[in-house]
């Protein structure tokens, strides 16, 4: 049995182009998604972040071990965007359970 059975859309960004902007910024090109299988559950909610009127919510993220998080920027559930806080954790595999990375995603409206 799969712990993985919802899926998520990772925004994974586009590389740079070797080009730059009038302003000197480096182009890059399109980001690309790529669909994963994932599990995710609620986190705590908190309110008045920096003290402005604002909501933040978001879910603890699982993804199989082997799936690639580099230049991953954001995460889409259900059809909402997420950013990913701090670094994933990596849970060795086992006789039952597969390696998977467990990450906390954000998502802060107002």
């Amino acid at each position: 049995m799969s712990l993985f059975t919802e899926v998520v859309d990772l925004k994974i960004r586009g590389g740079k182009t070797g080009g730059y902007d009038a302003r000197g910024n480096p182009i890059y090109q399109p980001d690309r998604t790529e669909t994963v299988p994932a599990w995710f559950e609620p986190r705590e909610s908190t309110e008045a972040v920096a003290a402005q009127d604002q909501q933040g919510w978001g879910f603890w993220l699982y993804l199989p071990g082997d799936a690639e998080m580099d230049d991953v920027h954001a995460v889409m559930i259900r059809g909402a965007e997420y950013r990913v806080v701090g670094e994933p954790g990596f849970q060795p595999g086992g006789f039952i359970v597969d390696s998977y990375l467990r990450m906390a995603v954000e998502r802060t409206t107002g």
